[in-house]
């Protein structure tokens, strides 16, 4: 499918796959929050939602590329990941890091087009991002780490409309943080043994017996925060709630059944409620 070559006698099938263009899910959960944000600030300028979704495409397309190139010790010893482009050779380590600048210096330009401080943040974005596939041989919960990396989008947003970053802006982004932690939580489920025999940190191990009730509580308090957010909008927010805590419900049950990629791929339908909801709550 992905065979197609260039004049220069280039694959693309693999920086496909390397930078998971053939798995958007990815994309959907950072785009949502940061989408929401430019929502929020009531951002109207066609050409400044180009520059946030092409930035989205690019950065978390280099971030999977580089994680990958900081994974290859780890990625040929777990089983879902063994194919990987750089596991098996189909790109080696140089041409994966020029491809990660390449991605990382396309998406650095579109910062050209944001004020200074949205350029800053933007920055720092960058810095993280490089930062977080390191992070799982040195904390054992590097999953709080990334929900700092995926919410990035919105401090951008704000900045970029030069909107103040107030309370609903603040609490927005903390619910995003946890929200991320506990689906990603979900997500190492899946490689548990795997990380447990490669000593990977990962929140699913920390917590251990008390994974579930994290999950389970998680998202208690998750659709609590959300009901109390939604105060800051109107009323046609909190009709979204509904279908959003179904969803909830569904991974529930789903982890409890060790469905745990299941119950991660619902945070796509999850988080394009709240998108919704905000855009119904702000534009009605």
């Amino acid at each position: 499918m992905y065979g197609i070559k260039t004049h220069m006698g280039i694959q693309f099938g693999p920086y496909i796959r390397l930078a998971r263009l053939d798995k958007p899910w990815g994309i959907v959960l950072l785009a949502w929050p940061t989408l929401s944000a430019l929502v929020l600030t009531k951002a109207s300028t066609p050409s400044l939602w180009i520059l946030f979704i092409a930035g989205i495409l690019l950065t978390r397309s280099a971030g999977c590329v580089f994680n990958d190139y900081a994974d290859m010790w780890l990625d040929a010893k777990v089983s879902r990941t063994a194919q990987r482009p750089l596991v098996t050779g189909q790109v080696s380590p140089n041409q994966a890091l020029i491809f990660f600048v390449c991605l990382m210096l396309s998406a650095a330009t579109l910062l050209w087009f944001l004020p200074f401080k949205a350029q800053l943040c933007g920055l720092l974005s960058g810095i993280l991002l490089s930062i977080y596939p390191y992070t799982k041989r040195y904390i054992s919960t590097p999953q709080l780490f990334l929900g700092l990396v995926f919410s990035q989008g919105i401090p951008m947003a704000y900045l970029s409309t030069n909107t103040p970053i107030g309370a609903q802006a603040i609490l927005f982004y903390a619910i995003v943080v946890l929200w991320v932690i506990i689906y990603d939580t979900i997500y190492a489920l899946t490689d548990y043994q795997d990380d447990i025999h490669t000593s990977v940190g990962s929140t699913a191990i920390a917590l251990g017996s008390y994974v579930f009730p994290f999950i389970q509580y998680g998202y208690i308090i998750l659709i609590l925060s959300w009901l109390l957010w939604g105060l800051t909008l109107n009323g046609f927010f909190h009709l979204f709630l509904i279908p959003l805590a179904h969803n909830l419900y569904q991974q529930l049950k789903f982890v409890k059944q060790s469905y745990y990629f299941k119950a991660f791929l619902l945070n796509q339908s999850a988080g394009l409620y709240i998108l919704i909801g905000i855009i119904v709550s702000s534009y009605q």
